[in-house]
């Protein structure tokens, strides 16, 4: 049976951490590790840790003054001894059968095998394109966006070791939206890939998450860092096409964060009229861009209206 390591960076989450680690230590497929990276919480989350690692042998325990999520998962990434590893925050659960039905696959070397999560207490899902099978990298890029479906949330993703560490696929420290920059640099690099259409990852919403968070200037920024960081990475793209939808993606994501944080307030560092308006590229994005550069607040506002609607329908 082959090994498959589950990385837990763990912070301040003493309310969530048991039923996490409970959904990891009954999995069906029992030859696995599971790395619990304490990153300085504050709470009881060290205890609870340690206590798990005293009944379950596989489980190990580091604990590391706080760096920050990516910190922790690189930590995790760095220590672990599985063919293939699955990143699971702290704070959520994953199905009973996952590494059973992931095993399935992983014969067959695939750099990343890709799955789905159900968000509980919201209102969408994480699934990815619908048709299983096997892909490039890029070609599973295309069509994801092609579909407008290309979750970015790395935890859906099983990630063959070797391929992030030969890669040097590391997760950005000290920033926040820390997957939106590691998951399209992970499938630019991967040659396979397959989509298992498995449903697995269980995603809570809680009061921290993004959209309880008042001041999202720090996200609005590190999110359009990470845009300028993947121009450079998509410019070097030979596939036209897939350049272009790249580049839309990218003015997706700005104008989500702008919308959901209203950005607006912040001033001018943090409005970029100029990036929507020259990679925009679908006649939608085009829209909301012109919009946008028109006058953002109003772009705000009328986003705010069209919203409320389609929620009373």
């Amino acid at each position: 049976m082959r090994l498959f390591s589950i990385i837990v960076p763990v912070y301040n989450v003493e309310k969530y951490l048991n039923s996490c680690i409970d959904s990891l230590i009954k999995q069906s497929y029992v030859n696995i590790e599971i790395i619990l990276v304490d990153d300085g919480s504050m709470d009881m989350s060290p205890c609870i840790c340690d206590e798990y690692a005293k009944k379950d042998d596989r489980i190990v325990v580091i604990h590391k003054s706080n760096g920050g999520l990516s910190d922790a998962r690189n930590t995790g990434l760095l220590r672990a001894n599985g063919e293939y590893v699955l990143f699971v925050d702290s704070d959520d659960t994953i199905a009973l059968d996952t590494i059973a039905r992931f095993a399935k696959f992983s014969n067959l070397k695939y750099d990343i095998i890709v799955g789905n999560g159900t968000v509980i207490g919201g209102v969408s899902c994480f699934t990815h394109i619908e048709k299983c099978g096997e892909y490039t990298g890029k070609e599973f890029l295309k069509q994801s966006l092609i579909e407008n479906v290309m979750p970015m949330a790395a935890v859906l993703n099983m990630y063959k070791r070797e391929f992030l560490i030969g890669n040097n696929l590391l997760f950005k420290v000290g920033i926040l939206h820390e997957d939106e920059n590691f998951t399209p640099r992970c499938f630019l690099k991967a040659e396979t890939i397959y989509n298992s259409g498995i449903v697995f990852y269980n995603y809570y919403i809680h009061s921290g998450s993004i959209t309880q968070k008042r001041d999202l200037s720090k996200n609005a920024h590190d999110l359009y860092e990470t845009c300028r960081e993947l121009i450079e990475l998509y410019e070097k793209i030979k596939d036209k096409y897939l350049k272009k939808l790249l580049f839309d993606s990218l003015v997706e994501k700005y104008l989500n964060i702008f919308q959901v944080g209203k950005i607006y307030q912040y001033g001018k560092d943090y409005i970029h009229k100029r990036f929507v308006i020259k990679y925009s590229y679908r006649l939608k994005t085009k829209l909301k861009a012109i919009l946008f550069c028109l006058n953002c607040k109003f772009y705000y506002k009328i986003n705010l209206f069209f919203k409320s609607l389609r929620r009373r329908k």
